[in-house]
């Protein structure tokens, strides 16, 4: 399953692009799902159901607290147990992304996935990505 882990206002459009798209794919937010309309069924505010079989996490949200707080804290994400893959598209410091590769497990790929466009483009699942990592897992 891929995850979207902040269903915000960039978050929330690209889980619904990725469910039109044929996707298996599930949100996950710390506000509770009734707060996202035709989504509601697809978002959880629970970590250990979001987290069963999570195999692609990508994260979505504002800064690095939150960032950490997805990986390594309050949800601890790059622990659940089937993940194969981080995608980080926040847009955060090149030297803190690189310095998540000490701190995610080696058998998990890293995709640092910065993007632009507005909330429109997400909506419209016409973001821009820019991509840096291992080029294989690229």
């Amino acid at each position: 399953m891929i995850g979207i882990a902040g269903c915000g206002r960039m978050g929330a459009p690209m889980l619904a692009a990725l469910r039109r798209a044929g996707f298996d794919a599930k949100g996950f937010d710390i506000r509770p799902p009734c707060e996202f309309g035709d989504l509601e069924s697809h978002v959880t505010d629970n970590v250990a159901e979001f987290s069963q079989n999570l195999g692609t996490l990508i994260t979505v949200v504002r800064d690095i607290s939150q960032t950490e707080d997805v990986l390594f804290g309050a949800q601890n994400f790059s622990t659940a147990k089937h993940v194969t893959r981080i995608i980080v598209c926040s847009t955060l410091s090149p030297s803190y992304v690189l310095g998540l590769r000490d701190q995610i497990p080696a058998h998990i790929s890293l995709i640092d996935a910065p993007m632009s466009g507005a909330q429109i483009a997400a909506e419209e699942a016409r973001l821009s990505f820019m991509l840096g990592g291992d080029n294989a897992q690229l």
